[in-house]
């Protein structure tokens, strides 16, 4: 059974058009959420091929603060699909060994994602561990 890690709402700030052969967006963002109770805040860019159908490619990182202190590197990977007019990005996320205070437990972890764009500028996503 799974275990739900974090739960975030993110909300995407920019877009930016890299590369139009093939196609590749960059979209950053800020994210709210939580790990247990600890309240967090999330900065965050990742890059967007854009492929054939439903079969998008996905990269990004960012850095996750902790309230009260602490922050942590992380980076994923995953691939996007369409499923009843919304966006769903399922992958991994690594946390890199760069961490410090509260968020120190996370280093060198890999945990599962989804993401689910509700629309253009709201995101849930959702970090699990198994």
């Amino acid at each position: 059974m799974r275990k739900l890690l974090l739960k975030q709402t993110e909300n995407i700030t920019g877009f930016r058009v890299l590369s139009t052969n093939p196609p590749l967006e960059e979209v950053t963002g800020e994210s709210k959420g939580k790990i247990g109770s600890m309240s967090t805040r999330t900065i965050w860019t990742y890059r967007n091929v854009i492929g054939k159908g439903v079969s998008d490619r996905v990269r990004g990182m960012g850095i996750i603060f902790a309230e009260n202190g602490g922050h942590h590197l992380y980076a994923q990977r995953g691939g996007e699909i369409v499923d009843k007019f919304h966006y769903i990005v399922c992958g991994t996320i690594s946390f890199r060994a760069h961490s410090r205070g509260r968020l120190a437990f996370l280093h060198g972890k890999k945990r599962k994602f989804r993401s689910m764009v509700r629309d253009e500028t709201k995101i849930l996503t959702k970090v699990w561990i198994d």
